[in-house]
């Protein structure tokens, strides 16, 4: 395969140049840089993922193999480009996960594909957790990840948390990644919004969020073209600047979307949630409803005002049958201070339990309409900030239609989409990025 080549100055918004890729390991006295040999480098970052992982691919003529003898514990020292600039410059590190396939061309050449993870997710395998926090949601996550990792935790601050009593975990024999997923799954909103955690490419820090501090955000491409996926447009693309081709989607795919039967199996749509309480004697039975989910978002203006209808048909009114029951333990009062103090499954009012039930049938409706999408890298590599996931992106689609003008839209596919995962895909001279973009309101005129 052709070896990386970098590039002088930035010609095309696919232009990249890898500075180094080093390879180490405590047991070695010296280090090898592949950056010459390789082929491909991928990176992933995935919103339900509080660590990147990616794969690197390269050629062997020079007897690396055995020289540097994998035995799954290497470190690998990453550092890209797409400008000479200081901030279009990042370096990570990762760990070996395992030599996925190696492949002989001939007797002097093979070819090596080898799955790496961050290095802190590496080390957090190592660990077990067994010991009690106490405080808010967040302030366990962060003292876990600073306790174990020595991680730092992002997330704002002022968002108020009165109304929620703290809560004491004993964390069950989990590693520390574990332990903050776990704790975030639990966390409390007052409308029912999940919690994500994630990591970036652009730093080293994990970011806490809500979904719907996420839907609320201004596309990065407000006061910019939307990324545009249109045949005509695409062939122009020598006639257009730098910065306007950086916005023409590649190509994109849909695949198992609107599956409504499997949400309306799960108890997502319209169910019976029961938490019974054995302290107490207390049962707090929740009619889960969808559509009075949806159109509480719509009337606290979560979504768009102009792209503000729900990926859910309540014409349908699958909503008003109740296709499961699910019961589950909530014991209160575990603790002698349980006025400060509560335990992870317990809550003395329904609306907090009903929470719980929104939480798990939001984050399912997320990824009911997803569309994947191939663009150029250029607008998504920045050091210390992050351009993909969690972020909102405005997109534009033509019409399965011969028509022109103002009506080519495709309104079921255009619009604001959030990014649910990424794969940064570094060959030969093309840097690109594979976005799987989720949404749970359309655009309005969808239906003439």
């Amino acid at each position: 395969m052709a070896d990386i080549v970098s590039t002088e100055a930035e010609k095309t918004p696919f232009d990249f140049e890898v500075v180094k890729v080093i390879v180490s390991a405590e047991r070695l006295n010296f280090t090898v840089d592949l950056a010459r040999v390789v082929s491909e480098i991928n990176i992933y970052e995935h919103i339900d993922k509080p660590y990147l992982t990616g794969s690197i691919m390269f050629n062997d003529n020079a007897n690396i193999f055995n020289e540097v003898n994998w035995l799954g514990t290497e470190k690998i020292e990453i550092t890209l480009r797409t400008e000479q600039a200081r901030d279009f410059t990042i370096k990570r590190n990762f760990r070996v996960v395992k030599i996925q396939q190696a492949v002989k061309s001939n007797d002097q050449n093979e070819t090596f594909l080898i799955d790496f993870i961050e290095e802190h997710a590496f080390e957090s395998a190592l660990k077990r957790v067994q010991q009690s926090y106490e405080g808010h949601h967040r302030e366990i996550i962060e003292q876990i990840l600073k306790d174990h990792l020595d991680v730092d935790l992002m997330y704002e601050k002022d968002k108020p948390t009165t109304g929620f009593k703290k809560i004491r975990a004993i964390v069950p024999n989990m590693t520390p990644l574990e332990a903050a997923n776990w704790i975030k799954d639990g966390a409390p909103d007052a409308f029912g919004s999940p919690y994500f955690l994630y990591a970036s490419l652009g730093d080293e820090r994990l970011r806490f969020i809500d979904l719907e501090t996420i839907l609320r955000l201004n596309p990065m491409n407000q006061d910019l073209p939307p990324y545009i996926f249109s045949q005509p447009y695409g062939r122009d693309t020598e006639q257009t600047g730098i910065t306007d081709q950086s916005f023409i989607i590649q190509r994109y795919s849909q695949t198992n979307t609107e599956d409504m039967l499997r949400l309306v199996k799960a108890g997502y749509v319209g169910a019976k949630w029961n938490f019974f309480d054995p302290f107490k004697g207390n049962q707090y039975q929740i009619d889960h409803n969808i559509e009075e989910t949806f159109s509480s978002m719509v009337s606290r203006k979560v979504f768009n005002p102009k792209q503000n209808d729900p990926v859910y048909d309540e014409d349908a009114e699958f909503h008003l049958n109740s296709s499961r029951e699910i019961n589950q333990i909530a014991s209160s009062r575990l603790y002698t201070d349980w006025e400060q103090y509560k335990s992870y499954h317990e809550d003395e009012e329904e609306f907090l339990h009903k929470q719980k039930v929104v939480q798990k049938s939001l984050r399912h409706f997320l990824l009911k309409s997803p569309i994947n999408i191939n663009v150029p890298g250029k607008n998504f590599f920045r050091r210390d900030r992050n351009l993909t996931i969690g972020n909102i992106i405005r997109t534009q689609f033509q019409i399965n239609e011969d028509v022109s003008g103002s009506d080519f839209e495709d309104k079921k596919r255009s619009g604001d989409y959030l990014i649910y995962a990424a794969r940064h895909v570094f060959t030969a001279n093309r840097y690109t990025v594979n976005l799987t973009c989720a949404k749970m309101a359309q655009r309005k005129g969808v239906e003439r």
